[in-house]
């Protein structure tokens, strides 16, 4: 006993701590021991308090069970009159809304519930609970007293992960003497125990909750994932690691798991090396990724991709391996493989069938050209034959357009395109298209100018003739889709980020049809045409315009449009081109003067054709014998190299597709004897990609013409190769 008060000495009794204040003796105690032993029941009751709350609170899973509790025996036990929890919203800091309410009416619980309040900083602040009593002003406070409908309160935040998560208050309607402070100040004490004791049990719970989402995010990860603990040694795995190996029985894995290595890697290191290296690495840098080879349950070879991460676990480091199995990538990438070498070779079977159709197609074609060339030569023609023949011309011309079209896309298409580089005139590539199609524009009474800035410059790198076909394409378009007016072509530049770079901009305007905004973005798309159906009136394959915009992106370049329907259109290509080592000159280029070939130069000179078509033996018969040339025919390769052991000739034609041999093992052949090595072999072929040029200048060929060979070039060739002038 102690000043009268049941009271033990003993920490370790089973009375201490125990007090029964309700049946305490006060009859002779003084006024100062009442005070004493009030205060001391107002302790009991709050040391009762948290010893019934730490046993019951942990066993709850919501909020719910957590602050109802809490609210409902703060009012009992410590004789409060209303108990308020309020919560931290998640997206308004500073705002609590209202999460429980005890002692209040249900009319008022309604009024209240779900409402939110902004509480002043004071309210926050960890280190000492908030007192509001009778002594304080009306105006302390004033906005939360009204909102809660409590004059007299205290408050505690239950302060979690350093942040307030929500506020406990805990009041009175009225105040009840003797001694309201020393109450307060005892019951603020209690409270702010309350209060770490909730944060306590929040603060484990939400590391429950994080450790059991970490523990589904690792079972439900489609990935396998293997831990060593801080002493090395195994201790968890996912499900998904367990399917791999094809097993359920965790813990038996965890123990055998260095069973499922080969002895050596596929790369020849022993296994158990590897894993030290991939370890001491983790260890070093944080992290360790590469391949790793296990054996399953059935002693199947497993590939897997392999990264080993260093883990923080308080003082000490753990290692986490994160494992992929790599069977289904091998294999998809074995099909994918297999696809490629596959539509390589449909690739090549394409391309073997284009330059078998391009050889049968060109072979006729070269007989029609040549036959209409000789017959244009005839004096005996009257005005009617001769246009007659001309539009023959013409009519082939146009189809050998369309052949060239299709090749041309199709290599595009494959990237089979090759672009050379040489020095060419801007001017004279434009006036040489220009001349092209004058005739037409002309016969539809078209105007057709040029224009050249200033800044264009005189000479230029690039590739000229697949230029040349873009613009040609674009500016045939033109003329077919106007009526009336003119097409224009304007040559400006734009400025460059490279000193040896010109930009040249050419812009072809015409007063045509015009183009809907709804075709523009079609017009680039194989086979499409704004004039389709059954009545078309302008005709055209639907090609030139890819082939163009093919051929300008390849040469690193951009087509745009801008069009009126009923106005015209604008088409503008942009292209980089190379100078030759010189900045702008803005002089114009004097007329470059064209020679041409004079064929009786050509008279006496013996020439050995190897051809198997019989009609294109007979046309390049006439065509060589008309101008003094001595000819031999041979039908195959052959007989070609007979013919050259039998007796001497100055030059040799010859086509590459040929029955027995063909042109490109015969030229082998002849440049394998010593006789033969500076005789001059000319390849004749409707095989015109850059790949046969190559193939005949690999054989020893010296020149490649393409079929049907224009006789100007043919004789040029001749002239050239055989060294006469």
């Amino acid at each position: 006993m102690k000043d009268g008060v049941g009271y033990s000495d003993n920490p370790d009794s089973a009375d201490a701590g125990n007090v029964d204040v309700d049946n305490l003796d006060l009859g002779n105690a003084t006024a100062g021991d009442q005070a004493k032993l009030a205060e001391l029941e107002q302790k009991c009751r709050g040391y009762s308090l948290l010893i019934e709350l730490s046993a019951s609170l942990r066993r709850g899973e919501g909020l719910g069970d957590l602050f109802v509790p809490t609210a409902t025996s703060i009012n009992t036990i410590l004789k409060m009159q209303r108990t308020v929890v309020l919560v931290q919203e998640r997206l308004k800091p500073g705002f609590f809304t209202v999460e429980n309410l005890q002692g209040y009416s249900d009319e008022e619980k309604a009024a209240l519930s779900g409402k939110s309040i902004e509480l002043p900083a004071e309210l926050l602040d960890p280190i000492d609970a908030v007192i509001v009593t009778g002594a304080d002003p009306d105006d302390r406070l004033r906005e939360v007293r009204e909102f809660l409908d409590l004059p007299y309160f205290i408050s505690y935040p239950i302060t979690v992960r350093g942040k307030a998560f929500a506020v406990l208050v805990t009041g009175r309607l009225d105040e009840e003497p003797p001694d309201v402070q020393q109450t307060s100040k005892n019951n603020a004490e209690t409270l702010q125990a309350i209060s770490t004791l909730l944060a306590s049990v929040l603060a484990e719970r939400s590391l429950a909750a994080a450790e059991e989402q970490n523990r589904i995010m690792i079972n439900a990860a489609p990935i396998c994932c293997i831990v060593w603990d801080e002493h090395g040694d195994l201790s968890d795995c996912n499900p998904e690691m367990l399917n791999l190996f094809g097993t359920t029985d965790k813990e038996a894995f965890l123990k055998s798991f260095y069973d499922y290595f080969p002895e050596r890697q596929p790369d020849g290191i022993n296994s158990e090396e590897m894993l030290v290296r991939h370890v001491r690495k983790a260890f070093i840098r944080g992290s360790s990724l590469g391949r790793w080879t296990f054996k399953n349950k059935n002693g199947d070879l497993v590939p897997t991709e392999v990264t080993v991460v260093r883990a923080p676990k308080g003082e000490d480091y753990i290692l986490v391996a994160y494992m992929r199995d790599l069977r289904m990538h091998i294999s998809a990438q074995a099909k994918l493989d297999e696809a490629k070498e596959l539509a390589k070779e449909y690739a090549q079977i394409k391309n073997e069938f284009l330059a078998s159709v391009s050889h049968e197609i060109r072979t006729p074609m070269n007989a029609i050209s040549a036959m209409g060339q000789v017959i244009v030569s005839c004096e005996s023609l009257n005005k009617e034959q001769m246009r007659i023949v001309k539009q023959g011309q013409r009519s082939l011309m146009l189809l050998t357009s369309a052949i060239e079209a299709i090749l041309d896309f199709s290599k595009l298409d494959s990237g089979q395109l090759l672009l050379e580089s040489e020095e060419f005139s801007i001017h004279s590539m434009v006036e040489e298209i220009l001349s092209l199609v004058r005739a037409d524009a002309d016969a539809k009474g078209l105007k057709l100018d040029a224009f050249y800035d200033k800044t264009v410059p005189i000479r230029v790198l690039g590739d000229s003739l697949r230029l040349q076909q873009a613009l040609l394409n674009i500016i045939n378009n033109a003329i077919k889709f106007t009526e009336h007016g003119s097409v224009k072509v304007q040559v400006t530049t734009e400025p460059s980020a490279f000193e040896y770079e010109a930009r040249v901009i050419f812009k072809i305007t015409d007063t045509g049809i015009g183009i809907g905004k709804d075709s523009i973005s079609e017009l680039f798309k194989p086979l499409y045409s704004l004039d389709s159906g059954y009545d078309r009136k302008y005709g055209g394959l639907g090609m030139g315009l890819p082939v163009s915009q093919g051929l300008v992106t390849l040469m690193g370049g951009k087509i745009t449009v801008e069009s009126t329907t009923g106005k015209g259109s604008t088409f503008s290509i942009l292209i980089p081109l190379t100078l030759p080592g010189k900045p702008f000159v803005d002089v114009k280029e004097t007329e470059e003067s064209n020679t041409s070939v004079d064929p009786s130069v050509l008279k006496g000179l013996r020439v050995l054709v190897a051809e198997d078509n019989e009609v294109n033996q007979m046309i390049i018969a006439e065509l060589l014998s008309s101008i003094g040339i001595k000819v031999s025919i041979a039908n195959n390769g052959i007989e070609a190299i007979e013919q050259l052991q039998e007796r001497s000739f100055d030059l040799v034609l010859m086509d590459i597709m040929m029955p027995e041999m063909d042109g490109l093992t015969a030229t082998t052949k002849i440049r394998a004897d010593e006789r033969f090595a500076e005789l001059p072999v000319l390849a004749m072929t409707a095989n015109s990609g850059p790949e046969h040029m190559a193939e005949s200048l690999k054989a020893g060929m010296n020149a490649h013409l393409t079929k049907p060979v224009d006789v100007e070039e043919l004789y040029g060739a001749l002239l050239t190769w055989s060294g006469r002038k």
